[in-house]
């Protein structure tokens, strides 16, 4: 209007509003990027923190298992003590502790399984050292212990060659297992240990001869139905007894049935 009122020409403008800077184009890229950046970064990230931390299990892995093996040596090497251990204690338990050959034990267990697996006649010796309680008694029990050591030595080589096992029965009797030999084969044998045993010129002040002699019961027999080892055993035992009543310092065989 002008300064009287009048109403002046009609004017115009032309506006052009401007588009928010966080709505163009390179704004909207940047946000683009800027999320692409921040999801490959959280991935980056993730994925270095899984990587450390397999390779951290992996390290415990590792270790767990040179643990896991040393532990398994460790046992397997225990189990092999023990088993030399039970071993040893086994044969300790078979053994004679003043002699050292068999024991009674031993030479049961021997003479089973040979009676059970065996076709062949089995001879068994029965050894009793004469006037061995005048020898203990004259000259202590420590001469009577290496007087047994001695003789039990001596018998134990003696049967090696012909595959027998000689063993301490009890007190002064040794008992030899002959696999295979019939009754004559078996008298050889206990003629040689007689003689041996007497060779050996172990003094014995209270034994008429002055030194010690041995007397043998010999028996043989062929495993069959109906027979036992006791009777083998009960054989060679009668005839040691003949010996000893005979003078002693002999060998006497069982009956001649026993035969093989």
């Amino acid at each position: 209007m002008g300064p009287n009122g009048e109403i002046g020409p009609e004017t115009g403008w032309t506006f052009h509003v401007r588009q928010p800077w966080y709505e163009t184009w390179w704004a909207i890229t940047l946000w683009v990027a800027a999320a692409l950046l921040a999801v490959w970064g959280y991935a980056w990230l993730r994925g270095r923190a899984l990587h450390q931390r397999a390779a951290h299990l992996e390290a415990r892995v590792s270790e767990q298992t040179v643990a896991l093996r040393s532990t398994v040596e460790e046992l397997r090497r225990a189990h092999a003590d023990l088993a030399a251990a039970n071993a040893r204690l086994e044969e300790l338990s078979l053994r004679d502790e003043l002699t050292g050959i068999a024991n009674r034990r031993r030479l049961q267990q021997a003479l089973a399984e040979e009676w059970s697996h065996t076709r062949q006649s089995i001879a068994f010796l029965l050894l009793d050292l004469d006037y061995f309680k005048r020898l203990n008694d004259t000259q202590g029990h420590l001469a009577g212990d290496l007087c047994l050591q001695t003789v039990a030595g001596f018998v134990a080589e003696a049967v090696r060659p012909y595959g027998g096992l000689a063993a301490r029965y009890g007190g002064e009797e040794i008992a030899v297992l002959l696999p295979g030999l019939g009754l004559d084969r078996a008298l050889q044998v206990a003629e040689r240990l007689r003689a041996g045993i007497e060779a050996l010129a172990i003094p014995n002040a209270g034994a008429p001869l002055g030194h010690l002699t041995t007397s043998v019961g010999a028996a043989a027999m062929l495993p069959a139905v109906g027979a036992s080892p006791d009777g083998l055993i009960e054989a060679a035992d009668l005839a040691l007894y003949q010996a000893k009543a005979e003078g002693r310092n002999r060998v006497c065989a069982g009956r001649e049935e026993l035969a093989s």
